[in-house]
């Protein structure tokens, strides 16, 4: 799934395998579905679906009572917008010419596997977004239709936003020049988007703006502009404000653009801007020409790093933090690019391996692979300053675990890998690699000491997490299988009834 949207889906067949067949099948919540009931009664079908309005429904043809098409009929007369696919037993040409003169999605016949039913579902997913995106746009306010414009890109073209900014044209010069600023609020502080109205009518501003909550943490503004002056006028008078409250806010400001259904690239270059700021820069409020693309300016990196190889081997750990702030102080004065800045970082992170690598071989390797896998393509420049800081923290424990023991228990590393990355996929050979190691060997290291294989003990540990889980929260069995690590439900419900020699709805009611 790309997105946390979910639909509702429900079965009906007066076959419970089936029906125990089509929930278990598919993990539909990967698909973004929420299954609403499983119905083996047409009558109890037809009284959940008037009451609820599912938007995805799975019916057999041939059942008591209403057979499939006549269920479909009452239906589409209460619900129209519901996705419908039809099963059958048998290949019947009338049923289904009749199924598609009742615009159902798909007819298909019996026995149906996975293969079968992904591509569909995946499909009824894009319908019933397209549905729910059409009508949810028609009804917006323009806060929301800019909301939705910059941060999910339902308009996939200006002149699908311009045409849902028609009805907006006497209230707002759409036409005229507008910029962008964005606002990033300190995820420990709250910055409501009313205060900001407030300040922008105090500083006396008239030109229209529309202020928009993106986010529990961003801000946005997009306003009207009569010149370029302007612009600065409320920037600078913005700035100033967020220094006197000492409001933890960066801000930003994007390019002015010849008419609001052009925003999206002001948007663009702001939130850019933003990536140059980061908690402790000395300037958080950048204008859009003011960003650091200097990529020929470079910063003598060796004096910070002999700096900081004196603190790591004298222990001296108060001194670290002041370094990395020196660093990125440096960053700034040159306007350095995020591209060179990166560089500087990573050279001084591997000097500090290589410092590393002279004590222990294998936790210098194991540092690399797991640190800098952390540093992704598109890192801000806060991401880069916690990227060195915590690198440069991890060494320094590192190199005082070695001076106070020189032992390194790598089979408890691999034990807190599993404890810490439970919900994710881990395999042996994935293990080796990081840990440096052929998987032969780790695979008889972790026999020897667990008195069982590698894949053995990963379920055990899984249903055992799995079962405290149950014992803890309130969460679906099928949740928690997702949360320990299971992508397949049916593999979660086989490996719990080996471990635990009942089914997790047996254990669950025993303990409750």
């Amino acid at each position: 799934m790309v997105d946390n949207t979910y639909f509702t889906v429900i079965f009906i067949d007066d076959e419970p395998l089936v029906l125990e067949g089509l929930e278990t099948m598919i993990q539909w919540e990967d698909y973004g579905f929420k299954i609403g009931g499983a119905f083996h009664q047409v009558t109890e079908a037809f009284w959940y679906i008037q009451e609820n309005k599912p938007d995805f429904i799975i019916t057999d043809i041939h059942m008591p009572i209403y057979n499939g098409l006549q269920l479909i009929e009452k239906i589409q007369g209460f619900n129209p917008d519901a996705e419908i696919i039809v099963l059958s037993g048998f290949k019947d040409f009338d049923y289904a010419r009749k199924a598609m003169a009742l615009k159902v999605m798909q007819y298909l016949v019996k026995p149906l596997f996975d293969d079968d039913l992904i591509p569909l579902v995946q499909a009824v997913y894009r319908r019933l977004k397209h549905k729910k995106n059409t009508r949810q746009v028609s009804e917006l306010s323009i806060e929301e239709l800019l909301k939705y414009h910059l941060l999910s890109s339902i308009s996939k073209t200006e002149i699908a936003f311009s045409k849902h900014l028609n009805g907006f044209y006497a209230q707002y010069p759409i036409n005229g020049m507008w910029q962008y600023i964005h606002l990033e609020v300190h995820k420990d502080k709250i910055l409501p988007l009313g205060v900001v109205a407030q300040y922008i009518y105090h500083l006396g501003w008239h030109q229209p703006c529309i202020l928009v909550d993106l986010s529990p943490h961003t801000r946005g503004i997009c306003v009207s502009l009569d010149d370029q002056q302007d612009s600065m006028i409320l920037f600078e008078g913005l700035s100033k404000w967020l220094q006197k409250i000492d409001s933890k806010v960066k801000m930003a400001s994007g390019k002015p653009v010849k008419g609001l259904v052009s925003i999206l690239e002001s948007y663009d270059v702001a939130v850019e801007c933003c990536k140059y700021i980061y908690h402790k820069s000395a300037h958080k409020c950048v204008p859009y020409d003011k960003i650091g693309h200097k990529i020929e300016n470079t910063v003598n990196h060796q004096i910070i790093k002999d700096q900081l190889l004196q603190a790591i081997e004298g222990q001296r750990d108060e001194e670290l933090g002041h370094v990395v702030d020196m660093l990125f102080l440096l960053f700034e004065e040159q306007h350095l690019s995020l591209i060179s800045a990166k560089k500087v970082v990573l050279n001084i992170y591997f000097d500090l391996i290589d410092m590393l690598l002279q004590r222990s071989a294998i936790c210098a390797q194991k540092m690399t692979k797991l640190q800098v896998a952390s540093l992704h393509e598109e890192v801000d420049m806060e991401g880069l300053y916690v990227f060195l800081e915590q690198g440069i923290h991890t060494i320094y424990d590192a190199v005082h675990h070695m001076i106070r023991s020189s032992q390194h228990d790598e089979i408890a590393a691999i034990e807190a890998y599993i404890e810490a990355h439970i919900s994710e996929t881990i395999t042996l050979k994935k293990l080796a690699s990081m840990f440096y190691m052929h998987p032969n060997y780790l695979g008889q290291k972790c026999k020897k000491h667990w008195g069982m294989g590698f894949s053995a003990y990963l379920n055990q540990y899984r249903i055992k997490k799995s079962m405290l889980l149950m014992k803890e929260t309130t969460d679906s069995i099928q949740e928690i299988s997702k949360q320990v690590g299971y992508k397949n439900y049916a593999h979660y419900l086989y490996y719990f009834k080996k471990v635990v020699h009942v089914t997790p709805y047996v254990y669950r009611r025993s303990i409750n």
